[in-house]
């Protein structure tokens, strides 16, 4: 009879411990699964910021190419008086003015000039018919 009282309570204390377990199981999943939604809906509220923040750039991107269109022809100006003063330095400096005195006529650095000068002579130095 003790063998069977054994064995009931065996039976007892396993009934009770199983539920228990399970029972903390399944808090420790619900848990994890509360974490899980919460990141979840941190990541959709950070990739709804990203989308917002692309819609602004690619907005501000065709503000910009409308403008650049609008300005291209100024630009293209602008390229052309840098090579009509570059032309202007080359002129003066065969003419035998100095650094200085080009510098001030066209109101530029005196280290533009000498570059200029210096990216010519270069540049003449090494023409392909003279190699």
């Amino acid at each position: 009879m003790t063998a069977t009282v054994v064995v009931t309570c065996l039976l007892a204390l396993v009934s009770g411990a199983v539920p228990t377990w399970l029972l903390f199981k399944l808090k420790a999943e619900f848990r994890d699964f509360k974490q899980k939604a919460m990141t979840e809906a941190k990541f959709s509220e950070e990739n709804q910021l990203l989308c917002d923040r692309i819609n602004e750039l690619e907005n501000r991107i065709a503000a910009f190419e409308y403008t650049r269109d609008e300005h291209t022809e100024w630009i293209a100006q602008a390229e052309s008086l840098n090579l009509n003063r570059r032309g202007q330095v080359l002129r003066l400096h065969r003419r035998g003015e100095s650094v200085p005195g080009i510098a001030s006529a066209l109101r530029m650095g005196q280290g533009e000039v000498t570059l200029m000068i210096k990216v010519y002579e270069l540049g003449h130095d090494l023409r392909p018919e003279e190699l």
